[in-house]
């Protein structure tokens, strides 16, 4: 379990310091949020613009999340000893993981097509 957390840390600290991208954030345009490291463009006039680039970071948080169960399931199977419980376990971990990526995939195709080409919201493309 010790590989595990030290792998969850790794993970973390690729999202939480990303300071070097501050240089790089618009100061009229958008808000810096130090404690992220995430650039929010700030669009009065449109709200569609804050709403996206949250997505975007949901589904980036969503495929962190399933590799992560990726990896547990795959060490649960490799550590079960044949123990056909913790196979099943390791084998349900991965299956859910990528029904989930396969899902948030879905939602962002089925959020372009009716929001965008259906609806016409201005700015879902």
């Amino acid at each position: 379990m010790r590989a595990f957390g030290a792998i969850l840390s790794v993970l973390l600290s690729l999202f939480v310091a990303p300071s070097a991208f501050a240089a790089y954030c618009d100061p009229k345009n958008s808000v810096w949020l130090q404690d992220l490291g995430w650039c929010i463009p700030v669009d009065s006039n449109s709200p569609v613009v804050f709403v996206q680039k949250f997505y975007g970071y949901g589904l980036g948080f969503i495929s962190g999340v399933a590799l992560i169960f990726i990896i547990l399931g795959g060490y649960t199977i490799l550590s079960s000893q044949g123990s056909p419980v913790q196979v099943t376990k390791g084998k349900s971990y991965i299956i859910y993981s990528l029904i989930g990526l396969v899902l948030a995939g879905f939602g962002f195709i089925f959020m372009s097509i009716v929001g965008g080409q259906i609806l016409k919201i201005p700015g879902i493309q």
